[in-house]
């Protein structure tokens, strides 16, 4: 890419950071009751419509250089809203998340969904470990997710139950029995639904955030280093940076320096 796209790029993704930071802003100061599930809503509808690919990092070469740019930050947004939601309300809000990661268990890691949640068990809802479970039953990626299973309380082992795995990530299990969550193929379905209906009201989320995102031959290298960070940490501490409220959504950066 030239240095006139890449800093088009930088524009635009700075652009979209802030509409998004000054929307949710707004929903959280709406008066009454109304602001915690205005924003809990419009966090679940990112994530339906698949607007979270938006979140994405990707590579962009420059000079030889790699960098890894995004049109906004998933865990900062992510914090920003479940920091304001009562206990009770959380639990929508990883149930969508651990849906992308079993739609999606490729991107999923690349617009740093598991990050986001591990970073805030410390304060998980009740059901968050059997969510995780189904999650991973139902194949999201259980490297990815290995942090945030270290962090919640691990779930008593049935007697005489075997453990099984699906044989390749993104694929469920034929005898997973999903109670909270979609199947991947299911999931993506209710995707594109959700897209179908908002291209009859005049919203194209395709020319937003296209479906068919290609995944990345390679990894971020700060992402090797912050899942050793984390195996490195003992159980209790997975909230490493907790959010700090409007200054974190406030200072979110389009790509990680």
């Amino acid at each position: 890419a030239s240095a006139s796209e890449e800093g088009t790029e930088n524009t635009d993704a700075i652009a979209m950071a802030s509409r998004l930071t000054q929307f949710f802003a707004l929903l959280a100061r709406l008066p009454g009751k109304h602001g915690a599930p205005m924003l809990s809503l419009a966090l679940e509808s990112v994530c339906e419509s698949g607007l979270w690919r938006r979140g994405v990092l990707l590579p962009h070469n420059s000079d030889g250089q790699t960098r890894w740019l995004r049109n906004f930050s998933w865990p900062e947004l992510f914090s920003f809203v479940h920091e304001r939601l009562p206990v009770e309300m959380r639990f929508r809000l990883w149930k969508c998340s651990l849906q992308i990661c079993v739609n999606n268990p490729t991107l999923a890691p690349l617009a740093e969904i598991p990050f986001a949640l591990a970073s805030a068990a410390a304060e998980a809802p009740p059901g968050a470990p059997e969510l995780l479970q189904e999650a991973l039953d139902l194949g999201a990626d259980p490297e990815a997710l290995a942090p945030l299973r270290g962090r919640l309380p691990q779930l008593p082992e049935k007697a005489g139950a075997k453990k099984q795995k699906p044989p390749v990530v993104g694929m469920s299990l034929a005898s997973a029995d999903p109670k909270l969550l979609l199947r991947p193929a299911a999931g993506i379905a209710a995707e594109q639904e959700k897209r179908g209906e908002l291209a009859a009201l005049g919203i194209d989320i395709d020319v937003w955030a296209p479906a068919d995102l290609e995944t990345p031959k390679m990894v971020p290298q700060h992402h090797r280093m912050r899942f050793a960070q984390f195996c490195r940490k003992p159980r209790g501490q997975g909230n490493a940076r907790k959010a700090g409220g409007q200054e974190n959504l406030d200072n979110a950066a389009p790509a990680p320096k």
